[in-house]
This record gives structure tokens, sequence and C-alpha cells, in this order.
């Protein structure tokens, strides 16, 4: 009587059923009681089936017409069939081996047939449920909840890729047992991720997405996500700028770094970007193969080249050379590419050329060798204050160093002090010859002098650092500090007796007494300048002539002519300091010079002077003057092209920390697309964290144009 029950799961095996008879299937499908013999059914192997199966399966039923286990899914919502696939057992044919049932029956149930079936039928209940309405809603409805619930899948695994790329931490591990990105995404199932979890139990072995292949993969859409959301601000930007640099990393690759300069719109307000665009590996360090790597690469990126109207740089002949340099290169193609000299750089030049006052040189040499002495060692470090290395790159952090040395100078004196009578036989004959060096007169001298100098160049080399530093403001800096400087040497006689009071207090501190060098009538080699004392011979041998060292260098790197720059002649504070005449002359060259880009500058031109000539407020910065060119195109033009003129390549020099971050001795192996994402990730990380959905959305969209083993988009996309 059973084996004859009208809703035997056998009776629809490869037949069209009626929607009321299917919907009376998948609620209350026939199912044999507990009296059932089931050995009587036996007809491979020696095992029955097993009453309890059918609740730890769902969709598990059993047909007594052919004596074996169907998946009720597959046989009323037939998925189709794949090509080169084959459907079996639980679809076309009885399960009977019972002997393997766990484990086949897990492989059923993570199928796609069986996946694509069970959302077949979860659609039409809620049909005959009366909460969708048509067939082909829900035809349509079934692949985008697949499609759906894929994405939610991919989206956790992208969002801890971010996450990781965003704090600059490893993805990988010596395993993957003990990788960092594959812990994470087993951390978000322990929390709750129960989209993450269903992933991992039922996806197939080559559909986890977890590889390290798929890891690259996303990490340079990602990076290309991100870098196409700044390309697109700069596409959209009147003119932009390039700022590169390049450096080797861990693994001696030469890495090009690319900002690109630009102005734009935020939050209803005018702001000056330098974004980081993705390094560059240069396999030749010629003139020639830089200019082509990075035109290449802006046209990779479909920048309009003729809207380039900057190129910053450092001096380095490769770079700045005007007869074969990168920037004559590329300039020798595109015209309105300006090359600038990092402002930076030529501030640091500045302060290395002071080296040639020998005290000075000899100086900075003791302070070094005493800090690194501290910095050998541990029990060294326990007795000294907190000290910081002279370092080459970061600007701000030697004149951090030099004040720190000074405002310590005598825990100093006592730390080589106490070296020299408790230390070890090394460190005891190196902290005496460091005590001897730093409590000479001459040191004393030299170190305050260059504290307060340094202290004065610090807030400018802060300062020439920001992003909104444009060439007035840096030209503005410059002259402030070359005119703070030359007063001091105007007044040096008022001016040294006060450095002399807090040198005096040091010297009495230490029990020293203020002497001058022996002099000889026949010494040739040694500065003896005619002096009164002690005092008046300090500041003639060593104050003076460290002020007209530091002021002529700043006047040859920084010089006021800036006829290079004509575009900065539209700046009310040198429009006013020109005639008419000669601001007209200016006005035609930059016509010829940028041509069509400022087609109608003469005449604006001549209504900007008049507006401006009259007019105190001559010290506004160049975005500020945006708000006065509303209706004159060309000169506002002329503002943007100015602004967007490079100062400094500090934003470069800044990615080169991320990249000592992300490329270890641990990560040396990484590849350009990989280090370029998480590099992004890593330098935009607020950007980043604000976008994020976008950038997800983007992203699995992008890696779903691919062939992948699960569906993330409708086929029409």
């Amino acid at each position: 009587m059973q084996a004859n029950n009208k809703h035997d799961i056998g009776l629809f095996l490869g037949k069209s059923v009626d929607n009321t008879l299917k919907y009376e299937m998948l609620m209350s499908p026939w199912n044999p009681c507990s009296a059932y013999d089931f050995k009587a059914d036996i007809s491979v192997g020696k095992r029955p089936f097993l009453l309890a199966w059918l609740k730890q399966y769902d969709w598990l039923c059993y047909s007594a017409i052919f004596k074996g286990a169907f998946c009720k899914f597959c046989v009323l919502f037939e998925p189709p069939i794949d090509k080169g696939g084959v459907q079996g057992a639980f679809i076309k044919t009885a399960f009977i081996k019972y002997k393997h049932f766990q484990a086949q029956s897990k492989i059923h149930s993570k199928c796609s047939w069986h996946i694509s079936s069970v959302q077949s039928a979860k659609n039409f209940i809620a049909i005959m449920d009366g909460k969708k309405i048509d067939v082909h809603q829900m035809l349509n409805s079934s692949v985008k909840n697949v499609i759906e619930s894929n994405n939610r899948k991919l989206h956790s695994i992208i969002s801890s890729i971010i996450f990781l790329g965003v704090h600059g931490i490893p993805l990988r591990g010596k395993t993957d047992d003990t990788a960092i990105f594959n812990n994470l995404l087993h951390f978000r199932v322990e929390s709750g991720d129960e989209i993450l979890n269903d992933h991992f139990k039922n996806s197939a072995k080559n559909a986890s997405y977890m590889s390290h292949r798929i890891q690259n993969e996303l990490i340079s859409i990602i990076g290309n996500v991100i870098c196409n959301m700044i390309l697109k601000r700069v596409k959209e930007a009147e003119c932009y700028s390039i700022l590169a640099d390049e450096t080797m990393d861990i693994a001696g690759i030469e890495q090009l770094s690319i900002c690109l300069k630009y102005v734009t719109y935020e939050n209803n307000q005018t702001v000056i970007k330098e974004d980081f665009v993705g390094f560059i590996s240069l396999e030749k360090l010629d003139s020639e193969s830089i200019s082509n790597k990075i035109i290449s690469s802006l046209q990779e990126w479909g920048l309009d080249l003729n809207k380039l109207v900057g190129q910053g740089y450092d001096g380095a002949s490769t770079m700045a050379g005007h007869v074969s340099g990168v920037q004559k290169r590329i300039r020798d193609k595109y015209k309105k590419a300006v090359f600038v000299h990092c402002a930076s750089h030529r501030l640091n030049l500045v302060l290395n050329e002071l080296n040639s006052v020998p005290c000075v040189r000899n100086t900075i040499g003791i302070i070094k060798e005493t800090i690194n002495f501290f910095k050998e060692s541990s029990l060294r470090r326990i007795v000294a204050p907190s000290l910081t290395k002279l370092c080459v790159t970061r600007w701000s952090e030697s004149h951090k160093a030099l004040r720190k040395y000074y405002e310590n100078f005598l825990l100093i004196v006592e730390a080589l002090e106490y070296l020299k009578v408790n230390g070890n036989k090394d460190t005891s004959l190196k902290a005496t010859c460091h005590l001897n060096s730093v409590t000479t007169s001459q040191f004393i001298v030299c170190l305050r002098i260059i504290a307060k100098y340094s202290a004065t160049i610090e807030p400018i080399t802060n300062s020439l650092q920001g992003i909104n530093c444009d060439l007035f403001s840096a030209n503005k800096h410059i002259k402030d500090l070359i005119k703070y400087i030359s007063d001091d040497r105007a007044n040096n006689e008022e001016m040294f007796p006060i450095l002399m009071k807090d040198i005096n207090m040091y010297l009495n501190e230490l029990g020293i007494t203020l002497m001058t060098p022996r002099v000889s009538s026949k010494q040739t080699l040694r500065n003896n300048p005619p002096s009164s004392g002690p005092e008046d011979y300090y500041r003639k041998s060593i104050y003076i002539p460290y002020l007209d060292s530091l002021i002529t260098s700043l006047n040859e790197r920084f010089p006021e002519d800036n006829s290079k720059y004509e575009i900065i002649s539209v700046h009310p504070k040198y429009l006013k300091q020109t005639k008419k005449e000669e601001f007209i002359i200016q006005l035609q060259n930059l016509k010829s010079f940028y041509g069509e880009f400022i087609e109608n500058i003469e005449e604006e031109g001549l209504v900007w002077y008049n507006m401006w000539k009259e007019k105190n407020d001559d010290n506004i910065d160049f975005l500020k003057l945006l708000d006065e060119v509303t209706f004159l195109p060309s000169i506002k033009k002329c503002i943007l092209i100015a602004a967007t003129l490079p100062s400094t390549t500090c934003s470069v020099e800044r990615s080169f920390s991320s990249l000592k971050r992300l490329k270890t001795w641990l990560r040396s192996t990484v590849t350009e697309n990989r280090l370029n994402g998480l590099a992004l990730m890593n330098i935009y990380k607020t950007y980043v964290q604000a976008q994020k959905s976008k950038i997800i959305d983007e992203t699995i969209k992008l890696f779903a144009m691919e062939p992948r083993r699960m569906q993330f988009l409708f086929n029409d996309q």
C-alpha cells in the first residue's frame, strides 16, 4: 500500500507535475513510517536506508517504487545540465549505495544543481503562498537571489582584504593556516558572519576565493578602482602637474613614485590635491627610459597630456638636466610642462652647503657621532636622554634632532662623564673622546648658533611640505627667512651677545672658561680674525661666516628672478610691482606659451590689472583668488595653472614611507600590481574607509567580468 502512495517521489521522476501537486509534494512528501522494512529493499551491499537520514536532510525523500533515495527539490525542479555534466544519483536515479551515503549527501548539498533547485523551490513556494505574483518574476528572482548571495559572500572576503590593506598588515603567513587573511575570515565566522560561514561550508574547494592567485587579483582590482577614482578627479580638472622621485626598495628594485597635483572641489570648497597614483619599477635609470615610462604611464591612465602644465623633481641631473634630463625630454614633447625644482630639496641643499664653514661641519659631525654612540647600546641609552638621529631624508626630523640635542646638552655631558667612569673598556674610551669633543668652547658656541637657526628654519621646512603650498607661498616663506637672517647679520653686534648669555650659562654649568684657539702670526690654514676678546673672536670667526654662508646659499638656490614661471605674474603682489606696459608684454608671452588654453588673456588681463592696482590686500594665496575671477575665465585658468605648479615633491617622499612599511624582508617578492594595490589602500586609508561600499561593489563588478565558478552578475551585464 505504501508503494502505491500518490506522493511517492519516484512517480514524478522526469515528468511534468501540476503546480498544486508539486506544492503538496514540497510541503508533505510521502516518507516511510518507522515500521517500513528497508532491509527488504536492499539491492547493493548490505547496509539499509536509515529513517533518521530523513530528519538530517530536509531535501531527502525515499521512493518505495525505486527502493532508493532522491532529492525532492532536484526531481521536482530539475536543474539544467551544464556543458559536460552528467546528472545521476538523487536527481535522475535513486541513491542505493548506503555505505557512502553521508559523503555523497554532503557533496550533493554543495553542488550547483542542488543549490539552483532549492532556490527555485523556495520561489515556487513563495508564489503559491501568495507572497510573489508571476512565474516570470520568480525565475528572474531566483537568479537574482543567487547573485546577491554570491555577492554577499565575496563582499566579506574583499572587506577583509581592504581591512588588512588599509592598516598595512600582511595577508599571508608561512602557511595558509598561519596566514592573517585566512585567520581574519575565520574570526569573522566566529563573530557571527553567517554568510561567510555558509560559503565555507557549502562552496566547492575550487570556488572558495581564498587562494593566493585570487588574493593578488582582488588586491590589483581594488588598487585599480581606487586609482580610477583619483584619475577621474584629475581628468575633470583644468590642468595637472606630475611629481616623481625614485628610490630602491628592499629587493634592490628601483621604484619610481608618481603623484599628480591638481585643483578640485570638495564640499563646495576649492582644494589643491597631490595624489599618489602608483609605483613604477625601473629597469634602466637613464633619462630616456624614465621619461618614456612616465609618458606611457600617463597615457595608460587615460590622462590628456596636453593638460600637463608642470613637472616637479629633485635636482639630480638625470631628472632636472636642461640638456637631456627627464624634464627636458618631456617638455620637448609637451611644451607647457614647466619644470620646478623641489623647494624642500633646495632648502636641504642650502643646509648641506653650510658644511663649507669648517667649525660648523665639525660640530655637526660630533653631534652625529655622539648620538650614534648612545644609540649603539641599550645600556648607554639608559643613562642618556632621549635623542633622535639626524635623518638624511626626513628634513623636519633633523631640525628636531638638533633642537633636542641642544636642549639636553647638559644631560648628555653628564651621561658621558658617567660612562667614562663606569663603562667597560670600549665604552669608557669612546665616552672620553666624545666628552673632550663636546666640552670645548668652540663646540658649544657652534651648537648654540646651529640650534637657533635650525629652529628658525624648521617651521619653514614644515610649511613647504604642505600640500596647499604653491609657488607664491614657497617664495614668500623663503623671502621672509632671508629677511630674518639678513637682519640678524646686519645687527650681529647686538644679536650675538644675546646668544652668548645662553653659551655662558652652559660654560658656567660645566666649569669651562671661554677661550680662543691658539693664534700664530704665520698661520695660514686657520681663521684668525683680529678680535678684542673671545666673544668678539667667535662672532667674527663663526657667527658672521655662518650667516653669510646661509644667506648666500639661500639667494643662489632661491633667486628673485621668476621669469621662467611667468604665469605667477598674474598674482596681485607681482602685478602691483609691474608697470602696465611690462604687464602687457607678460600677457602676450603667456598667450604665446599657452595658446588657446588662455585665448582671451590680453583683454581680461588688463581688467584684472586695473582691479588690483588700487587694492592693498596683495598677500592672498592663489586659491582665494579664484573667488575674484568668476567672470574672467582666462585669468582663472592662469591662476589654476599657477596653483597647480609643484613647489615641492614631499608627497612623493611620503609614499616612500609606505613602500618601506609594505615591502619588507619578509615581503620582498611582492609583485608590482600587488604592491600598488596595497600602497593605494594604505596611503588613502581615510578615503577608502569612507568609500568602502562603493569600492567593494565596483571591485565585485570588475572581478565578475572574467569567467568564474560562481555567478556574480546577470548575463547582460
